[in-house]
């Protein structure tokens, strides 16, 4: 099974970066927020979620993923 691992690496003058992925038949937008750390902070849908790892869905929905850089 594939999981989809948040890892981002930017240029640190590069605040905010919003990108869309199509996954496993769901749509997900992506807002990137650079504070200028290396650990990844996830939010999905609004609720924190520990790690770095995008949860799987089986609704084929659209769902939100913030990722901080912290």
């Amino acid at each position: 099974m594939h999981y989809l691992h948040i890892q981002p690496s930017f240029p640190k003058h590069w605040k905010t970066v919003d990108a869309t992925r199509n996954f496993r038949g769901n749509k997900l937008k992506l807002r990137y927020v650079n504070k200028g750390g290396s650990s990844v902070a996830l939010k999905v849908d609004g609720k924190p979620i520990e790690g770095n790892v995008v949860p799987l869905f089986s609704d084929f929905g659209e769902h939100t993923v913030e990722v901080t850089l912290v």
